[in-house]
């Protein structure tokens, strides 16, 4: 019985869920980061990173 209960469920919820569209995700995350108006004052965005090139074979310590 659970074996045809639970895919059974698991169907019928992917079935109601909805799915946002593209233009509802950026309205959503444009109204999250204080609206149009304020990102129209923004006037430097820094962005910060870190990268690690490794060859083939390279670990952290010798022989490790």
């Amino acid at each position: 019985m659970k074996r045809i209960l639970l895919p059974l469920l698991f169907c019928l919820h992917l079935g109601v869920a909805v799915p946002l569209s593209a233009q509802d995700l950026l309205n959503n995350a444009l109204t999250a980061m204080g609206g149009a108006d304020a990102l129209r004052q923004v006037k430097t965005l820094v962005v910060k990173g870190t990268v690690r090139h490794w060859e083939p074979e390279q670990s952290m310590t010798a022989g490790g």
